[in-house]
């Protein structure tokens, strides 16, 4: 049973800019879906649409999205109110400009915790620190009353954590939230992430660019390339054997500390195309090392592949067969 399903999600800038085309997406009870993809392949904008945050300037020209059997897309700002921060939150790529500057972070927390749960002013400060106990902050009650420009980048990023998990919601969405940290710090906040989902039971969309940064905390991945989704499945195998050549690219850019000395470092050739220009047929065929005359003609869809995945590339099976890179 999806809690989360985003249907056939199409977003359009001014400027004919394609910023989602027909992404559909699940996430599941007690889950967690990685997202991953190149900047401008459509992650955060998908996550925006989800929570009615979208810049006024975009259009949501197609699709459906439901959380535990409410359209987002169509029910009352006010019920949005209370489904955002209450039953979903979400966790930003940029904690500094989450965070009010001029405002303790006890204040944030509670202020939540007041709108959504109608506590009182000093229970609210109560389970504020209990919150900032529980993601790792030591002297809880005392940081209550220090400003965001008091903390670390990583700490800070445990108190965004803590004011996501305030009122106990079914789902959080992450949008690349170790980006700006040191690798220590991503562990650290990785393994927070997956503790708070195994003692929760909170569901986690988590938004990265970093194939290697998901693999040890994700239970599906689904790969975006040019506003879609190019391939989806269960972690074990989209990240073990991707079977789409752009998902095979990511996965040899990670760095890896057994590769032999003075190996080159992985890179996918070319750069994303304008979404306001996008080729003939598939997207990624000008970058593809596997491209035939097929896949600049026509653009995939979704196909049914090994292990219970879907690809959109004419060419997976061959892909899967020959290994190697984009």
């Amino acid at each position: 049973m999806s809690l989360l399903r985003i249907d056939g999600l199409s977003v359009e800038f001014p400027g004919g800019v394609r910023a989602a085309r027909e992404v559909t997406l699940d996430v599941r009870a007690g889950e967690t879906l990685a997202v991953v993809g190149e900047s401008g392949s459509g992650k955060s904008v998908t996550a925006l649409a989800v929570l009615g945050l979208l810049p006024e300037t975009a259009k949501v020209t197609a699709g459906r999205i439901e959380f535990d059997g409410v359209d987002l897309l169509r029910c009352r700002p006010r019920r949005l109110n209370e489904l955002r921060g209450g039953a979903i939150a979400m966790v930003y790529q940029d904690p500094l400009t989450a965070l009010n500057p001029v405002l303790t972070v006890g204040r944030q927390i509670e202020e939540a915790l007041r709108r959504h749960l109608g506590l009182g002013r000093r229970a609210a400060a109560g389970r504020a620190a209990e919150l900032l106990d529980l993601v790792g902050i030591p002297q809880p009650g005392q940081r209550l009353k220090d400003y965001p420009h008091q903390f670390s980048g990583g700490m800070r990023q445990r108190v965004v954590i803590a004011m996501a998990i305030s009122c106990d919601p079914r789902l959080i969405i992450a949008d690349e939230p170790t980006t700006a940290l040191d690798v220590t710090m991503q562990a650290q906040i990785l393994h927070l992430l997956r503790r708070l989902r195994d003692d929760l039971g909170t569901s986690l969309m988590l938004i990265s660019h970093d194939v290697g940064v998901v693999a040890g905390l994700a239970d599906r991945v689904a790969v975006m390339y040019a506003g879609r989704v190019v391939e989806r499945g269960s972690a074990a195998e989209v990240i073990g054997a991707p079977n789409h050549p752009y998902g095979r690219g990511l996965l040899a850019s990670v760095p890896r500390i057994d590769a032999a000395a003075r190996t080159g470092f992985a890179a996918i050739p070319g750069t994303p195309p304008d979404p306001a220009a996008l080729p003939a047929g598939c997207a990624f065929a000008p970058r593809c090392g596997h491209v035939v005359d097929r896949c600049r003609a026509e653009d995939p869809p979704l196909l049914d592949a090994a292990g219970g995945r879907q690809v959109a590339c004419w060419r997976h099976a061959e892909v899967a067969a020959a290994g190697g890179g984009a």
